[in-house]
């Protein structure tokens, strides 16, 4: 209803609750666009702190993956590096007992040849005992 049409349909003394009921009016919808402006802001807002937080959740899940990736590969490196180091004092020690063994058994099959002459040219001569 307009405003002409309420101040007729009150009469003189109507102008005043006329004008008041369409203040009233105005206010209502100014009141209202205003609070479904701010509802839409608070609703950017919380989808935009909401995708910050995915963001920043999906961020740290990634993040711990590399970590725990690179922990991993870094492990497998250190094994490998311990693995191969232990072989190699393993192998050692299997060439230090072979060569060992060797020795001791030259060395008895040394003694038990009755004489044996060094020559100067550092060949070595075996004598038969007849």
């Amino acid at each position: 209803m307009t405003l002409t049409q309420k101040l007729v349909d009150r009469g003189s003394g109507g102008l005043v609750v006329a004008a008041a009921e369409l203040l009233e009016e105005l206010l209502d919808e100014l009141l209202e666009e205003l609070l479904d402006e701010l509802l839409e802001a608070l609703d950017d807002e919380l989808d935009e702190e909401t995708d910050d937080e995915i963001d920043d959740e999906l961020d740290e899940e990634i993040d711990d993956e590399i970590d725990d990736e690179l922990d991993d590969e870094i492990d497998d490196e250190l094994d490998d590096m311990l693995d191969d180091a232990l072989e190699d004092e393993l192998d050692d020690e299997i060439d230090d007992r072979l060569d060992d063994m060797l020795e001791d058994e030259l060395d008895e099959k040394l003694d038990d040849i009755p004489e044996l002459e060094l020559l100067g040219s550092g060949q070595l001569t075996t004598l038969r005992a007849e």
